[in-house]
């Protein structure tokens, strides 16, 4: 469950602050446009114009994608419901708040990978406080699900006006 709030702080020096801060299940949202390889459907078997959750066969287009955007081939941002929320918020009072913008913080889990990298410094790019928090660095893998310390990854391919994701 995802939840955002305003907070009044009071401060050590008797002044108080606003803060925000956002609890999500915060993702890296991949965003390609692929009209001039509208082969990749095929080549990933992917059905265009649809919307899905990532499964197995699902890993090499997500890698492709991810090797894309770490050589700066693709566009990322955070993503996620609250995430969107607090960078449009961060945006919005940077632009027209008469008073110093509130603290505006994002707490969520990340995973042990170049994603949860980006995913941090493009919220801090964004005015967001990653208060990100990852695995032990001695965590093992859920057999059952290969993903358990990987970050959480949104592929959106937009082809024709129409955007298939997964």
């Amino acid at each position: 469950e995802s939840f955002c709030s305003c907070l009044a702080v009071d401060a050590t020096d008797g002044l108080v602050r606003t803060m925000i801060v956002g609890v999500d299940q915060v993702l890296l949202d991949v965003v390609v446009d692929v009209d001039d390889d509208l082969g990749i459907f095929d080549r990933y078997k992917v059905q265009q114009n649809t919307q899905c959750l990532a499964e197995a066969r699902h890993a090499p287009l997500i890698k492709h994608l991810l090797d894309r955007a770490e050589a700066g081939e693709v566009k990322t941002t955070p993503g996620g419901v609250i995430a969107n929320s607090l960078r449009g918020g961060a945006w919005w009072l940077k632009k027209h708040s008469p008073n110093p913008a509130p603290d505006i913080k994002m707490i969520g889990m990340v995973g042990l990978d170049a994603a949860a990298t980006r995913l941090r410094q493009e919220l801090k790019n964004a005015g967001v406080e990653p208060m990100l928090d990852d695995p032990p660095r001695d965590a093992t893998p859920n057999p059952a699900d290969e993903r358990s310390l990987s970050t959480g990854v949104c592929c959106c391919l937009i082809a024709s006006k129409e955007r298939t994701m997964i």
